[in-house]
């Protein structure tokens, strides 16, 4: 039931920010950016708890306060089990006040990027 809201400018590492998240859900998958799709969901390999997270991947650069996938988010956050990161959240203003971790990346240099995490409850 986690929200993680990504800024910042193209090619800072939002996309390469979320593989993190998914290799530390054991995802094997190859993550790649949703910009044309939107969302990619990726499965977790079940826990020996028989537990299993689902990551939603969401790219709304190409949207603009879209109703349904706002529904949609907001739908997903009900359950515990997944985990949905949005890059471009900007794009879609009522996400900011839902409770969620935002992560601003801001380019240092062509190989560095300062990133800083904050919380919304």
């Amino acid at each position: 039931g986690d929200l993680i809201l990504l800024y910042g400018d193209l090619g800072c590492g939002k996309t390469q920010f979320t593989k993190g998240i998914a290799s530390g859900m054991d995802i094997s998958e190859v993550v790649t950016s949703p910009t044309f799709m939107i969302e990619r969901i990726y499965e977790s390999p079940e826990s020996n708890k028989g537990n299993r997270l689902i990551l939603h991947h969401f790219d709304l650069y190409r949207t603009n306060n879209d109703r349904d996938i706002l529904d949609e988010i907001q739908d997903l956050l009900q359950d515990k089990s997944n985990i949905v990161v949005v890059e471009w959240p900007e794009n879609m203003k009522a996400l900011i006040g839902l409770a969620h971790i935002s992560v601003h990346f801001n380019y240092v240099s062509e190989n560095e990027r300062q990133i800083t995490i904050g919380e919304k409850l």
